[in-house]
């Protein structure tokens, strides 16, 4: 059978692992590959071998099959066209890429081999991208004639400065917990290395704000669990406050980026105006409580944000969301609970709450990792819909499907013995 022989599973997660790095063509085909081999994969569990119970035990999966099954039936009473709303559905299917990965990853060996796959790739795009903002030829990435937009003049193959921010921040806490139990090495010094280089690459060479956030997030969240139990908050309070005071006098770009979402937060007060990057989300979040108040049970269908909230922008709505109706309130919250009503909002916290819950006895160094990178996700979500948007959505989930890989095969390869000798937080 196609996806019962392991060299061609494994294959399959290491190639999607690696290229959520690498250009959308590839990331395209990558999860082409995966949801047909997970398909056969689980025909295969299901039908010839008759077991009732193809992933291993955790709340996440059947999480997701919730929200999956939610968004379905959602497609009987949404307004929105059928083409978008089936793009939408497409969008939000990329969670199955965790219950994906749990199903196809049968050891921690292999799941190992998928997260130093996706490790590799981000090495990749941050040493490409220094070597961009160093004047180096990068014989490996394409860049376009012409001179250089300066927002995305170190970005090899993200589409946007954000998506590589948000996921080299995330990836900075992955390298910095999975490497803290080990013994002294030129391997742990290394990852430890291109953790400080992932951040660094984020502060200084990226102008993405989400960005900044999460690279001070990590820092924090890495340093908060380098002190005893009791001096936690103090951590957690002047971590940050520190950290960004440092970065905003020693790095221009930050300080400039500072000051604008300041001068943007101020004039959206003084007057509703759309046209900065604060004062679209504030605009957009305003509609969608607005749309959540008008039908707070039901929702209004997947896939129909857009039209809702253009309807209540009134005549000129087409001139601040364009023609199209496939946006998305840049906060994921807003978005699944103007699709689903109350039962979206709750099926978001309960995605959280799954993942948290299936990280309490995981090895300590892939506890943290995990509950690192559920951190970057829930500040993400603050102010972009990274599950629903392409690449950074599609790392999230693949990084989490193998984090969860990792720690649950692990906890089966184990005795029982040791899960009651859990070094705990």
């Amino acid at each position: 059978m196609l996806a019962s022989r392991p060299n061609l599973r494994l294959t399959v997660v290491t190639l999607l692992a690696l290229s959520v790095s690498l250009p959308m063509a590839a990331l395209s085909l990558a999860k082409l590959l995966l949801f047909f081999t997970g398909l056969c994969f689980f025909a295969k569990e299901v039908f010839a071998s008759r077991r009732t119970s193809v992933f291993p035990k955790g709340f996440t999966s059947p999480i997701v099959l919730i929200c999956i099954a939610f968004w379905s039936i959602s497609l009987f009473w949404t307004d929105a066209e059928l083409e978008n709303a089936l793009i939408a559905f497409v969008k939000h299917g990329k969670l199955l890429t965790i219950p994906i990965l749990l199903l196809l990853l049968k050891n921690s060996t292999e799941a190992k081999a998928g997260l130093f796959a996706l490790a590799t790739g981000q090495c990749l795009v941050m040493v490409s991208s220094w070597l961009m903002a160093a004047n180096i030829p990068v014989l490996w990435v394409a860049r376009p004639s012409g001179p250089a937009d300066p927002l995305t003049q170190f970005v090899p193959y993200a589409d946007s400065y954000l998506d590589q921010s948000i996921m080299l921040a995330a990836t900075a806490g992955i390298f910095w917990h999975l490497t803290r139990g080990q013994a002294r090495s030129i391997s742990k010094s290394l990852w430890v290395f291109l953790a400080f280089g992932c951040l660094l690459n984020v502060v200084v060479l990226m102008p993405g704000r989400t960005g900044y956030i999460l690279a001070i997030a990590t820092a924090c969240f890495a340093a908060i669990f380098e002190v005893p139990r009791r001096y936690r908050w103090v951590v957690s309070v002047f971590t940050p406050l520190l950290l960004g005071l440092a970065l905003y006098y020693s790095v221009p770009q930050f300080q400039q980026r500072v000051k604008l979402a300041a001068q943007e937060l101020g004039s959206y007060g003084a007057a509703p105006i759309v046209g900065s990057s604060i004062g679209a989300r504030l605009n957009m979040w305003r509609l969608s409580a607005t749309a959540i108040a008008n039908a707070p049970l039901t929702g209004y269908g997947i896939g129909n944000w857009t039209p809702t909230v253009k309807k209540l922008s009134g005549p000129n709505a087409e001139l601040v969301f364009g023609s199209g109706n496939r946006s998305n309130p840049h906060q994921e919250l807003l978005l699944w609970t103007v699709e689903l009503g109350i039962a979206g909002a709750a099926l978001f916290l309960g995605f959280l709450w799954a993942l948290v819950r299936d990280t309490q006895k995981l090895k300590l160094p892939i506890r943290r990792a995990t509950l690192s990178l559920v951190a970057m996700l829930f500040l993400t979500c603050l102010f972009n819909s990274p599950l629903y948007d392409d690449l950074m959505g599609d790392y999230f989930c693949i990084t989490l499907g193998l984090l969860l890989a990792l720690g649950l095969r692990d906890n089966q390869e184990r005795s029982p013995s040791h899960f009651g000798s859990q070094v705990t937080d």
